[in-house]
């Protein structure tokens, strides 16, 4: 089949704009996969249609992201997900998420020599803790040690101002071995640990916590009861992403009724 005839085909008729969603999963194996469901849960529809085209890469091959860092300062998994993000450009993806906090300490890097955009998860979560939460000033960041040692959020110029609440020890230990359960599906026997290591940082003052690993992201009813709002970068960037696909059909005139 020719190539005009297959984009022809594959073209959304309600957007006067291509428009179709690239993600960078198998960081780990399930964040792409969970937030290719966060993307369609978080989409006005009312029919198969209303939806968005989501092109999603599961590339599990991605070297580990500690590792890397400490090792060659993430040159290794910073090539290897931009081949994930060139190959998901060829698949007609017009914009780019990748499902990893970790992975965004080289999201520069990342972007190098890349033709479409890749959305910045860090940046937009942390203005969506301040749009939602103004007043927050102290808080509590779930994240690998990773995201810590790169200062992924602490660095980010959006949360100027802020003052992040990291774990102690003993309860990083905790947060990394729920981290490390989801990544297996064992996330039911760490929810105890991961609600520990969450109440100890409200202790401390945290008046929200940053859900800040896409494997934590599937472990929300475990932290809720720590009783401070919590802000999840995964849902923030499946809204935003949904919010480019509604204003892309607002522009052509055939936006889709909000339920």
């Amino acid at each position: 089949m020719p190539h005009q005839d297959i984009e022809r085909l594959l073209q959304d008729p309600r957007s006067g704009q291509p428009f179709r969603i690239g993600i960078a999963g198998g960081m780990g194996p399930m964040a792409g996969v969970y937030l290719q469901q966060l993307l369609i849960e978080a989409t006005p529809a009312e029919r198969d249609q209303d939806h968005f085209q989501v092109v999603c890469f599961t590339n599990p091959h991605v070297p580990e992201r500690m590792r890397s860092l400490a090792e060659d300062g993430g040159r290794r998994y910073a090539d290897a997900v931009r081949a994930t993000v060139l190959r998901l450009a060829s698949a007609g993806a017009t914009h780019v998420v990748i499902p990893c906090n970790t992975a965004h300490a080289r999201l520069a890097d990342i972007r190098r020599g890349v033709p479409v955009p890749i959305v910045d998860m860090v940046t937009l979560a942390v203005q969506e803790l301040r749009r939602r939460h103004p007043g927050v000033r102290r808080v509590g960041l779930l994240a690998t040690v990773g995201t810590r040692n790169e200062q992924v959020y602490e660095r980010n110029p959006a949360g100027e101002g802020l003052e992040w609440i990291l774990p102690d020890p003993e309860s990083q230990r905790r947060v990394s071995d729920a981290i490390l359960a989801v990544k297996v599906n064992e996330s039911r026997r760490v929810a105890g640990d991961l609600l520990g290591a969450s109440r100890a940082l409200v202790a401390r003052g945290a008046e929200a916590l940053m859900v800040g690993c896409t494997e934590l992201s599937m472990c929300l009813d475990a932290i809720a009861p720590a009783g401070v709002p919590l802000v999840d970068p995964l849902r923030v960037v499946a809204a935003h992403l949904v919010g480019i696909g509604i204003e892309r059909r607002r522009e052509a005139g055939a936006a889709p009724r909000a339920e």
